[in-house]
């Protein structure tokens, strides 16, 4: 059994697409150079279904949100404040 993050599952089914797991991801990219991201992008994003798609580009591009904004804490202080 394999312990796959949600989304990192195969995408089309395809032989041979490979769906990689997050530390391959993560230690791949730490380690490539600015050329080479794209080489080691086009396979991944063949192997993987939709929202590991989503997934991996948001993870690329650094713009994966995880909790709340500054924008949202910051009223919701306000709110508090206010009773």
């Amino acid at each position: 059994m394999s312990l796959q993050p949600a989304g990192l599952t195969r995408g089309d089914g395809r032989v041979g697409a490979e769906v990689p797991t997050l530390s391959e991801i993560v230690g791949t990219l730490g380690t490539a150079s600015r050329a080479e991201v794209g080489a080691h992008l086009a396979p991944w994003l063949d192997a993987l279904d939709a929202t590991g798609r989503w997934a991996l580009l948001k993870l690329v591009t650094g713009s994966l949100r995880i909790g709340v904004s500054a924008r949202l804490a910051k009223t919701g202080a306000r709110r508090m404040e206010r009773g």
